[in-house]
């Protein structure tokens, strides 16, 4: 610690982290005391554990975790607790975004108006009460997200890309998280949660809304044809795309409502 640049900051202004001076007597109780203190709460959050008998601390997989994703320890310490052994990918999306990493989400004055509207939009329930909160805002974006609904102002477009980039890292370690205290059926469901994320889609959509240029009326004339997948695609068209018309799927086609094979949207 005394190669860092804190400690230069200690010897040049005391006062700042309240020591009496910059004597060595003072400097060394102060960084022995955090020293403690910081291991005090890693082994609280399950990171380390610290033998007093030999004065010895040992890393365990959780601050292994933590240290290589480059995750909080408060937050390695939520996910232990928070991942249970069949959490659904709606009750992960909470989770995830409980994490301490999306407490400095800003938000800015009046956004709770706006993320009381963004709650009209998206499928999943968050705290009416609590919107000015930046996890309950995550929540928010994440679903809108996956929803393709439209952003109320510009600065929401800034706002879920440091969501969607700060998901991915937090997301990797919920799944070893998870895989360390042998849920299987959650880390399943995290990874369809990481495959949701990248492909910004539900996962009950179908599959079809990824390609460009494909609406909903494209996929339901699809589904007219027995078409759900794009394997089946590929294999319809012979895997020549130029086989696959526009007129192709307008022509002596309509959508039956009644036909319990159709594509249904999320509701």
């Amino acid at each position: 610690m005394t190669w860092t640049y804190f400690f230069r900051r200690l010897t040049k202004n005391p006062a700042y982290y309240k020591l009496e001076s910059a004597k060595a007597e003072h400097l060394n109780a102060f960084m022995g005391a955090l020293v403690n203190t910081s291991l005090a709460k890693l082994v609280a959050s399950g990171c380390v554990e610290y033998n007093s008998e030999e004065e010895t601390v040992t890393a365990t997989t959780l601050g292994r975790l933590a240290s290589f994703y480059y995750l909080s320890h408060e937050t390695i310490e939520y996910l232990n607790g928070a991942l249970t052994p069949f959490a659904d990918p709606d009750s992960l999306i909470s989770v995830l975004a409980s994490a301490k990493e999306f407490f400095g989400l800003p938000v800015r004055h009046n956004e709770d108006v706006l993320n009381e509207a963004l709650t009209h939009l998206v499928p999943l329930k968050v705290p009416k009460h609590d919107l000015d909160n930046p996890h309950v805002k995550a929540n928010l974006l994440i679903q809108a997200h996956l929803q393709r609904c439209p952003l109320p102002i510009t600065d929401y477009f800034t706002d879920t890309k440091s969501v969607l980039d700060q998901s991915i890292r937090v997301l990797q370690g919920m799944i070893d998280v998870s895989a360390h205290k042998g849920h299987l059926q959650t880390t399943i469901n995290l990874v369809h949660l990481m495959q949701m994320i990248i492909q910004g889609r539900w996962l009950d959509q179908s599959t079809f809304g990824n390609i460009p240029y494909f609406t909903d009326r494209t996929v339901r004339k699809l589904a007219t044809l027995g078409i759900y997948y794009l394997p089946q695609l590929v294999e319809r068209i012979g895997g020549n795309l130029r086989r696959f018309t526009k007129s192709e799927l307008q022509e002596g086609f309509s959508v039956s409502s009644s036909d319990p094979n159709s594509y249904r949207t999320r509701s």
